[in-house]
């Protein structure tokens, strides 16, 4: 393969770094860049075996597919050119590479539970998105899951997961019905890699999207064990006797794993090791897993999804103050009674999924960035303003208002789940089939100006004596702010606007500061700091009436 070829808008860069069912991938940079750094990965598929009817449809559809797909979990289409000899797609580059080769970079080839449960996370949102859009992969394995870091992304953050090769993707025929139980959609092809092969696909003349539930058990089966579960095999012919056996009819971690390994992980395996499809996981019961918790994935946007909430929360809170100063004037009755509950409630719920949101953004930023301090106190402070509006509410913490970033049983604490609400998308999912495949985002600029609009009103009410009056304004104006942030459409304009954000950032602390001078010292003291059961890790838990779980890594 020339590394120069004239035709091309990339120079691609020996030796290659991946093959994939289709062609052979390259390193490679723009020839417009100056720098010649390394950006995109190019897939060089000879043109020669597209003269096969089976091969070019195989490469046609690839290329379909990643030009439409759009989620940060799926590695991103750039472009498509072609010359004498090949066609090449050009994708961005994982700088990490595949899942794989971390695995092997690993002194014992595996991951602790906490990592590798966060690259399942994020293998479950991909899945879910394809899902979603009737699109089956066939060929999940950790050397198709690739690896990325983000040059917006604090240092040391944990990688991005996205998952590569759609070689032999395909879409069965499912209705959404079918989808949400045992999909229906068949496939015919004995086509994948063995030893991540659902055993229908060499069993069954026909088979469904659900083989690749058994191809995720198996990643998340590598991850902790370090090895597939059939491996190693002397022959194809043992490897494929172990595949199609109905013995044992789930498989599960060896044991001297499970033994350091939580219930709900080992669960999670065996659920999807079942050589039954019928009697496998579910994509439902998967994506409402509260082992995964999709809702709260650790990622750049979470502290503004999370001020999102809080900003709504504050403004239903001010609605809430009004009422009540309103009904001190008035006789209120028992209905405005119920409604002043049903408020509480909801405001409760806006606080708890904000305060999970920013939890999963101090997970992303890790122990030893140096504002995981100030964004903890911000939390324990949001956490005083919930327990305070559930006691009056006279009542016991909702189980469904419990943010857990970790299953009560991996943490050794008692039950605290907050499941994520995505069946609700499930529930809408005929409506989501028929849209493009990824959502229009709403503009950055216009965002901008709203926030800018909600900040100068507080300005306008610190300036005039009314801080605590300011505070509010100031969360809403810099929760739509951080949203411009991750809508930005240039590195450009988003360096520009984290620039602005951290100075309002500094601006709404000072504030606070000056609103309630112990503030910190006060939030500070709640927190309790409690030994776990997994190997002397800390965990965090706080809260008289809510609880927040997760572990201090």
């Amino acid at each position: 393969m020339s590394a120069s070829t004239p035709q091309l808008a990339y120079s691609l860069l020996n030796p290659p770094i991946g093959r994939g069912t289709s062609g052979t991938v390259y390193r490679a940079y723009s020839k417009s860049d100056p720098t010649g750094i390394p950006h995109f990965a190019v897939k060089a598929i000879p043109r020669a075996d597209l003269r096969k009817s089976r091969k070019q449809e195989q490469v046609v559809r690839e290329i379909s597919l990643l030009k439409r797909l759009c989620h940060p979990n799926i590695v991103k289409f750039v472009d498509l050119e072609w010359d004498a000899s090949h066609v090449f797609i050009v994708m961005e580059l994982c700088q990490l590479g595949s899942l794989k080769s971390y695995l092997a970079r690993q002194r014992t080839r595996r991951l602790a539970e906490p990592e590798a449960r966060m690259f399942l996370r994020q293998l479950a949102a991909g899945l879910f998105f394809l899902t979603t859009h009737s699109i089956s992969h066939r060929d999940l394995k950790t050397e198709n899951i690739l690896l990325a870091t983000s040059k917006s992304n604090p240092p040391g953050t944990f990688p991005v997961l996205k998952i590569a090769d759609f070689g032999i993707a395909d879409h069965p025929t499912a209705s959404t019905n079918e989808l949400k139980g045992a999909s229906k959609g068949l496939l015919t092809e004995k086509i994948g890699t063995l030893l991540y092969m659902a055993p229908e696909i060499l069993r069954e003349d026909h088979y469904d999207a659900r083989c690749d539930l058994w191809s995720v058990g198996v990643v998340f089966y590598e991850m902790l064990c370090g090895q597939p579960p059939f491996h190693p095999v002397t022959s194809i012919d043992t490897l494929l006797s172990q595949i199609l056996s109905p013995i044992p009819p789930n498989l599960a971690l060896p044991p001297l794993i499970a033994a350091n390994t939580s219930a709900a992980a080992q669960n999670l395996v065996s659920a999807l090791l079942t050589r039954s499809p019928t009697d496998r996981l579910s994509f439902q019961t998967l994506y409402t897993h509260s082992y995964l918790d999709l809702n709260h994935i650790p990622a750049s946007d979470s502290l503004a999804r999370g001020m999102e909430r809080i900003s709504l929360a504050m403004e239903l809170e001010g609605r809430l103050t009004d009422e009540t100063a309103s009904r001190r004037s008035t006789r209120s009755s028992l209905r405005k009674g119920k409604d002043r509950l049903a408020l509480i409630e909801e405001l409760v719920d806006l606080y708890t999924d904000g305060i999970a949101h920013l939890l999963a953004y101090r997970t992303y930023l890790g122990p030893a960035h140096p504002g995981v301090g100030d964004l903890t106190n911000r939390i324990a402070e949001y956490m005083d303003k919930a327990e305070a509006l559930k006691a009056e509410t006279h009542a016991g913490p909702k189980a469904d208002l419990q943010p857990a970033l970790q299953s009560s049983e991996e943490s050794g604490l008692p039950p605290n789940p907050l499941h994520s609400t995505i069946s609700q998308t499930w529930d809408n999912l005929s409506t989501s089939l028929d849209h493009p495949l990824h959502a229009s985002e709403p503009d950055a600029s216009k965002i901008y100006q709203n926030a800018l609009h909600e900040l100068t009103k507080a300005e306008r009410l610190y300036t005039a004596d009314s801080p605590s009056s300011a505070l509010p304004y100031y969360d809403r104006g810099l929760a739509l702010l951080l949203r411009a942030v991750a809508l930005a459409a240039d590195d450009e304009e988003r360096e520009r606007l984290s620039t602005e954000a951290c100075h309002w950032l500094d601006r709404a602390q000072h504030v606070r500061n000056a609103v309630a001078v112990d503030g910190d010292a006060r939030t500070r003291a709640r927190w309790k700091w409690v030994e776990g059961n997994d190997g002397g890790r800390v965990i965090v838990k706080r809260g008289d009436l809510i609880d927040v779980v997760y572990r201090s890594e």
